[in-house]
């Protein structure tokens, strides 16, 4: 389930000057690559996949992962759903609340949403961003965005010293 909720986060590509939030240039309706890799501490495992994320006017988020299998996220402003195409159950975690509305506010570049859930520091041209929300420190240590004018990967790092990055390609305005 923590999968569903940080494969959300961001998207984009690189610039030397790094990132600055209120300054993305995100087409409001978009289509990208994203490869995951994912790290498991305790069966020393590393986990990948692939798949394409769609965002249409900045109010929908559609995230297909087509490998290793098929699995589907939908996400509305405030609202999960999750599955496969003909079986799409709704997310119910409290965490998924803040997931939404950090990921609404990245695709419209608007800081405030962001600072609301985390408190954000830029380091070189990257942003960390660590949980302000107790149950989501239950989990999660931080979160570091690398871009430009768009985001072009995240590292999450939980608590249990488990990781997840997530790197997106070719991105096309639709």
């Amino acid at each position: 389930m923590r999968l569903i909720l940080f494969c959300f986060l961001f998207l984009f590509t690189k610039s030397s000057i790094g990132i600055e939030l209120n300054n993305l240039k995100t087409p409001k309706s978009f289509k990208s690559n994203f490869t995951q890799t994912r790290f498991i501490v305790a069966s020393d495992l590393t986990l990948e996949s692939s798949g394409i994320i769609e965002v249409i006017e900045s109010k929908t988020l559609r995230w297909e992962q087509e490998q290793p299998f098929p699995y589907l996220i939908l996400m509305r402003e405030g609202e999960i759903e999750a599955g496969t195409k003909d079986s799409l159950k709704k997310v119910k975690e409290p965490v998924t609340k803040h997931m939404a509305k950090l990921m609404f506010s990245l695709f419209q570049g608007k800081m405030t949403g962001v600072n609301e859930i985390f408190n954000v520091k830029k380091i070189g041209s990257s942003l960390v961003l660590t949980p302000k929300d107790e149950t989501m420190k239950k989990f999660m240590n931080r979160v570091t965005v690398e871009g430009g004018d768009f985001v072009e990967s995240i590292k999450l790092e939980e608590t249990s010293g488990n990781w997840l990055v997530i790197k997106f390609s070719e991105l096309k305005k639709i």
